[in-house]
C-alpha cells in the first residue's frame, strides 16, 4: 500500500479491507480519498452494509462516504440473506427460499439507517426460490421490502407468467405475499405440459396475485378483466371458455381455481374442442405475451472476511 501524506490518497492492493461508518468494503485493489472519505475498489469487490444483511458485489464499485452511496459495474449482484459468515458456506446460505438475488448492468446504493434504496438499470434480473424477474429498471426499497420493476417487465412464479408496464413484488419479513401488475396487465399460466399451446390467461387494467401462509390464495383482475382457459372432461380436453367483467377474483385452493366471482359480467363464449383443436392461439386474449428467458441463479463466490 501507499499513502500520500499530503494529498491524504491512499492506494493499496492485495485483500484489501476498508471501513467507514456505513459500510465495510473488500476487494483486490482500493484508491481511497481520506479527505472525502470516497473510495474506488475493483477486482472481486464485496460490500457489507453495517444498517443491513444486504451485499453487493461486483467488478467495480465507488462509494461516495459522505452521501452514504455505491455504485456498481461490471456484473454487479446483490445479494440479502440472513447471515454470511465465509465463502465456504455459499451455496447453503444462497440456497434458502428467502434469499434474494437481484443482478443488472448498473447498481446504485442509496443507504440510510431508515430508507435503504437500490436502484438497478439494464437486463435486471432478480431471482428467488418462489418468484424471479426480467426487467430494464428495478427498484429496492430495502425498508418496506419491496420491489418495483419497470421497462418491459415479466415475472415467473411457478408455471404463471405476468407481464405488465410496471410491476411491484411485496415480501415483507422476506416472505412473498402479494404480485401487484400495473397497467395492460397479462398472467398466462402453462398448466397442460401435453398440450403447450392450452395456456390459460386473464387480463385487466391491473392484476393482483395475493398469497396467505405461503401459497397462492387468489388472482384479482380489475378494470376490463378477461379469461381465458380450458375445460378438461374425464382427463380430456373438452373445450375453451372465454368470459368478460368488470373485475374477476379466481380464488385458489391447492394450485386450482375452486371459485369465480365476477362483477358486471359480459355474457362468455363457450367453444367446443373440435373447434379449437391446433388453433388454440387464434383464440387468445389480444395482449397475450410468452418468454422462454426465465432468469437462473448465478453462480456466486463471496469473499471470505
Amino acid at each position: 500500500g501507499d499513502y500520500s501524506t499530503k494529498t491524504l490518497i491512499a492506494d493499496f492492493k492485495g485483500n484489501v479491507k476498508i471501513e467507514d461508518d456505513s459500510v465495510i468494503i473488500f476487494a483486490d485493489y482500493i484508491h481511497h480519498e481520506r479527505r472525502t472519505r470516497n473510495s474506488i475498489a475493483s477486482g472481486n469487490v464485496m460490500i457489507k452494509g453495517k444498517y443491513t444483511n444486504v451485499l453487493l458485489t461486483g467488478d467495480s464499485v465507488v462509494n461516495i462516504s459522505a452521501e452514504k452511496y455505491s455504485k456498481a459495474i461490471g456484473n454487479p449482484i446483490l445479494i440479502q440473506i440472513d447471515t454470511v459468515k465465509s465463502s465456504k458456506n455459499t451455496d447453503s446460505l444462497l440456497a434458502k427460499t428467502d434469499t434474494l438475488i437481484i443482478q443488472a448492468d448498473l447498481m446504485e446504493a442509496y443507504r440510510n439507517p431508515n430508507n435503504e434504496l437500490y436502484k438497478f438499470s439494464g437486463n435486471v434480473r432478480m431471482i428467488r426460490t418462489d418468484v424471479s424477474s426480467k426487467s430494464e429498471i428495478g427498484f429496492y426499497f430495502k425498508d418496506k421490502e419491496r420491489i418495483q420493476l419497470e421497462q418491459n417487465p415479466t415475472v415467473w412464479y411457478d408455471s404463471t407468467q405476468l407481464h405488465a408496464d410496471s410491476i411491484d413484488i411485496q415480501l415483507p419479513n422476506r416472505k412473498l405475499n402479494l404480485i401487484l401488475a400495473r397497467n395492460k396487465a397479462i398472467a398466462v399460466t402453462q398448466n397442460d405440459t401435453l398440450f403447450s399451446d392450452k395456456k390459460e390467461q386473464i387480463s385487466g387494467n391491473s392484476i393482483s396475485i395475493i398469497f396467505a401462509a405461503d401459497s397462492l390464495d387468489k388472482i384479482v383482475s380489475k378494470g376490463d378483466a378477461k379469461s381465458l382457459y380450458f375445460m378438461k372432461t374425464d382427463g380430456k380436453p373438452d373445450g375453451m371458455v372465454r368470459i368478460s367483467a368488470d373485475e374477476l377474483t379466481i380464488d385458489i385452493e391447492g394450485k386450482t381455481a375452486e371459485k369465480i366471482i365476477m362483477i358486471n359480467q359480459v355474457p362468455g363464449d363457450y367453444l367446443p374442442e373440435q373447434m379449437i383443436f391446433r388453433k388454440e392461439k387464434e383464440y387468445y386474449l389480444p395482449s397475450f405475451k410468452w418468454k422462454n428467458d426465465k432468469p437462473v441463479k448465478p453462480k456466486i463466490e463471496l469473499r471470505s472476511e
